[in-house]
C-alpha cells in the first residue's frame, strides 16, 4: 500500500469517528437484576440498568424502558430514575408489555440509572417432586452490550438443595452464597439471553402453577446436553459422561465472545499485509540455490537460451527486467529501437535546414521505408512503426511538430492534438511495457509470481477498506 493510499485511509476513519460524534445513541455500561424467590410462588424483581446517553441535540431520547412477553403475569409494576426526575407508566406495544420510564422534556446527554421493580406471578413451576424456576434472567433482544452484568436469585432457604442449570454465554462466573445464587459477566454480548433453571425442594413454595411438561426431578436433569446449534442447554436423553463431554466441549471452544472475535480479526486485517509480504518474500524473493551454477567456473554463464538477434528493447530487459517501469530508461530502449529499425532499412532520417528566431536549426523527420516485409519484425517493433505511420504527415514524422504545421499558432488543433499524441504515446509505452514482461515470462528469464500475488492482496484489501467497510459503517450507524 503507498503512502497516498494510507493517508486516504485514515482520513477515512476520520470521517467515521466524526460521524458517530454526530450520531444520537446510547451504551449500557452496567445492569443489576435481583430475583428474590417468595414462598407464595411469586417472584419480586429488582432492575437498575444505567444508560450512557450520547447525543448532538438536547432532547435525543425521551424513554427509557424494558419489556417483557404480553402473556407474562406481572403484577405492582413501579420505576423510577435516579439521577433526575421522570415519570413512569406501562403500555403494551407489538405483542410486548413495556415498563417505561419518561421524561418530556427529553433526556441530555449523560449517565443515567433507569429502576424497575414488579412482580412475577406463575413463573415457579410444580413438577412431580421439584419447583423449577426456569426463566430468562436478562433480555435475549437487549440492543447493546452490557459492560458489567450483576444478577442475584435469591431463594427462601439455604441453597444446599438446590440444582441448577444456567444457560447463557460465555465469560460469566457463578458464586454460591448462602441462600442465593450470584451470576457476574463482563461485556454480555447484545441480543444474548441469560437463563435459568433452578430445581428446588417442593414445599418451599405454595400455590405453584402446574408445569405443562409434568416430569421428575431426575427426569429433566437427565435431559441436559448443550446444543451447539442453539447455543444453549436443551433437553435430550443421553447418558452422564456424553453430558459432561458436552459441557466440556463447550468451555472449551463457546468461551470466545463476538468482541474477541473483531478484536484479533481487525488486529489480524492490519497485520496481514505485512505478514503476507513476508510469506511472500521467503517462497518467492530469495535467490534460488542451483548446484549447477556453483559448479561453473568464475565469470562464467550459460547463455544459449538467449536469443543472439535480440532488439535493444529485449536486450535491455535482460539487463534490467524491471527497466520498463522507468520512464527514463524506457525513453532510451524507444530511442535505440528506432535507430535499430533505421539501420536496418526499415526507417529513414531526413534532415531539413530552418531558420528560426535564434538562427539556423536543423530539422529532422523519420520516414517509413514503403515495400519493407514487416512480418520479420518483433511485436514491439511493429507497435513503433504503427505509432511512426499514424502521425507521419505526407510521409513524414517529426518530433518537434507533430501535427505537420508550418507555423504551430496558426493550427487551431495543435493543443488538442498534442494531448491526443501524449495518450497515444502512454499507451504505446504501456503497450511495450506488456510486451516485454510477456516475453521475459516466455523464455523464463523472469518470475513476477510473488508481485503478482500480493497486488491481487491488496487489491482485496482495497475493496474491503473502500468498499465493504464504508458500506458496513453505514448499515451500523444505520442500526444505531
Amino acid at each position: 500500500m503507498n503512502k497516498t493510499k494510507v493517508i486516504l485511509f485514515f482520513l477515512f476513519v476520520i470521517l467515521i469517528l466524526s460521524g458517530l460524534s454526530l450520531a444520537n445513541y446510547y451504551s449500557n455500561p452496567s445492569a443489576a437484576i435481583t430475583y428474590t424467590l417468595n414462598p407464595d410462588g411469586s417472584v419480586k424483581v429488582h432492575e437498575e440498568i444505567v444508560f450512557d446517553i450520547f447525543c448532538s441535540s438536547s432532547d435525543c431520547y425521551h424513554e427509557l424502558y424494558t419489556w417483557h412477553p404480553q402473556g407474562l403475569s406481572i403484577s405492582s409494576p413501579f420505576g423510577y430514575c435516579k439521577e433526575t426526575n421522570c415519570k413512569f407508566f406501562t403500555q403494551y406495544n407489538q405483542g410486548k408489555y413495556e415498563l417505561v420510564l419518561r421524561k418530556d422534556e427529553g433526556f441530555s446527554r449523560g449517565r443515567y440509572t433507569a429502576v424497575f421493580d414488579y412482580v412475577l406471578n406463575g413463573e415457579i413451576l410444580e413438577q412431580k417432586d421439584t419447583a423449577q424456576f426456569f426463566y430468562k434472567i436478562w433480555y435475549d433482544q437487549w440492543p447493546n452490550q452490557i459492560g458489567d452484568l450483576k444478577i442475584e436469585v435469591i431463594f427462601p432457604n439455604p441453597i444446599n438443595n438446590i440444582t441448577y442449570f444456567i444457560h447463557a454465554k460465555p465469560y460469566y462466573k457463578v458464586e454460591n452464597r448462602t441462600n442465593s445464587i450470584f451470576i457476574s459477566a463482563s461485556d454480555y454480548p447484545a441480543n444474548s439471553y441469560l437463563e435459568i433453571n433452578a430445581l428446588m425442594p417442593k414445599e418451599w413454595f405454595s400455590n405453584l402453577r402446574k408445569a405443562p411438561n409434568y416430569m421428575s426431578k431426575e427426569e429433566i436433569v437427565s435431559q441436559y446436553y448443550y446444543d451447539k446449534e442453539k447455543g444453549r442447554y436443551a433437553p435430550n436423553y443421553m447418558s452422564k459422561e456424553e453430558i459432561i463431554k458436552g459441557e466440556q466441549e463447550c468451555r472449551t471452544f463457546c468461551d470466545i465472545s463476538f468482541f474477541d472475535i473483531f478484536f484479533w480479526g481487525f488486529v489480524i486485517f492490519l497485520l496481514f499485509p505485512y505478514i503476507s509480504l513476508i510469506i511472500i518474500y521467503f517462497i518467492y524473493g530469495r535467490e534460488q540455490y542451483n548446484p549447477e551454477v556453483e559448479a561453473l567456473p568464475p565469470y562464467i554463464r550459460n547463455i544459449e537460451e538467449i536469443d543472439s538477434d535480440l532488439s535493444p528493447i529485449y536486450a535491455r530487459s535482460y539487463l534490467e527486467p524491471g527497466f520498463a517501469n522507468n520512464q527514463d530508461a524506457m525513453g532510451q530502449a524507444i530511442a535505440g529501437e528506432i535507430l535499430f529499425l533505421v539501420n536496418e532499412g526499415y526507417l529513414e532520417i531526413k534532415e531539413e535546414k530552418k531558420r528560426g528566431l535564434l538562427g539556423q536549426y536543423n530539422e529532422y523527420y523519420l520516414k517509413i521505408v514503403e515495400g519493407k516485409d514487416t512480418s520479420k519484425l518483433n511485436e514491439a517493433q511493429k507497435k513503433l512503426i504503427s505509432f511512426i505511420k499514424k502521425y507521419s504527415v505526407n510521409g513524414y514524422f517529426s518530433f518537434t511538430n507533430p501535427s505537420g504545421s508550418k507555423n504551430f499558432i496558426e493550427n487551431a488543433f495543435f493543443s488538442r492534438i498534442i494531448v491526443d499524441i501524449e495518450k497515444d504515446i502512454e499507451k504505446l509505452v504501456n503497450n511495450l511495457n506488456s510486451i516485454v514482461s510477456r516475453y521475459l515470462k516466455d523464455k523464463n528469464a523472469i518470475d513476477t509470481s510473488g508481485r503478482d500475488l500480493y497486488r491481487k492482496i491488496a487489491s482485496i484489501l482495497s475493496t474491503i477498506i473502500f468498499i465493504i467497510f464504508p458500506f458496513l459503517t453505514i448499515l451500523t450507524l444505520k442500526a444505531i
